[in-house]
């Protein structure tokens, strides 16, 4: 009885603290896969000072209560999975790819569109879960109804001129492309330590016209997310630029979000390294099919 009514009076003694402290800043990581959003995520996660969610808003990787929970009623899922629990807490943050929560267009949810990103059989594992988030919303829910809500739910976040935005872009649009296919077919998505090996592949061939039609979609997405969160404070990173100097990235980041303590390297480091015309089986002759288009920067 004493240790029931000792719980209580600690709790309501932390509800009492939380409620009186400065609100955080909510934030949000933004971009498309293989821009290096994770390492800054994952230096943000680890941070004292932030709450961190990771892709709250992706139906493909939610668990079956979150993916329920945020289709039902998308804006107080958003916000619950916002909300602060600490008093030291200075930022609230979520990382966010383009292209979620749709089940339109621009569905991640959509096997088309993500045998048009990989370029890989259905067999992969993040495939193979998707297609089971795919099944279960198709079965629960209707679709027009759905994309409906997320619609709002879009709508909500963009009139949202608290929310602070870390925009995370890659330039080279091919070597993303390259990264992509190999995290799909390898499922290896981070590498951990400097010294864990790279595995050696074959190269790999990719087609002229997936090329083209992936460079084109992200230059219109990176521009489109531009104009959509236009109103919020904004910090942009180009991940050619970030990670001549990571520390120095990391120092901006934690001054954007209003942080105290230094956000620290958070243990991982870049995949790959070989040359583009060393993993890419026909590079010669995609940089000749480009040579004098807006797109032949992007070739070495």
């Amino acid at each position: 009885m004493l240790t029931r009514a000792l719980n209580r009076a600690l709790q309501a003694v932390r509800n009492s603290v939380t409620q009186s402290a400065p609100p955080a800043r909510r934030f949000v990581v933004l971009s498309a896969p293989r821009t290096g959003s994770t390492f800054i995520s994952s230096a943000l996660a680890q941070h004292p000072q932030v709450e961190f969610q990771e892709h709250i808003l992706a139906l493909g990787q939610l668990d079956e209560r979150n993916l329920r929970a945020l289709c039902s009623d998308p804006i107080p899922y958003f916000h619950s999975r916002l909300a602060r629990s600490a008093k030291q807490c200075a930022a609230v943050g979520f990382k966010l790819h383009y292209g979620d929560p749709w089940v339109g267009r621009a569905n991640p949810l959509n096997p088309e569109r993500e045998r048009f990103l990989t370029g890989v059989s259905t067999h992969s594992d993040l495939a193979g879960r998707i297609q089971e988030k795919m099944q279960l919303v198709a079965r629960e829910y209707d679709l027009e109804e759905l994309e409906s809500r997320f619609s709002m739910l879009w709508n909500h976040m963009q009139a949202d001129e608290d929310l602070h935005v870390v925009h995370v872009t890659r330039r080279n649009f091919l070597k993303r492309f390259l990264s992509l296919r190999l995290a799909y077919e390898t499922n290896v998505w981070a590498k951990t330590s400097a010294g864990e090996p790279t595995e050696t592949r074959p190269p790999i061939r990719l087609e002229h016209a997936d090329c083209l039609q992936y460079f084109q979609t992200a230059d219109q997405e990176q521009h489109h997310y531009e104009r959509l969160f236009s109103r919020q404070p904004r910090m942009d990173i180009l991940y050619e630029q970030f990670f001549q100097d990571p520390s120095a990235g990391l120092l901006s980041v934690q001054r954007f979000l209003g942080l105290s303590t230094p956000v620290s390297h958070p243990g991982m480091h870049k995949q790959g390294g070989r040359h583009l015309h060393e993993a890419i089986e026909n590079y010669g002759e995609l940089k000749e099919q480009f040579a004098g288009s807006k797109w032949e920067d992007f070739f070495e």
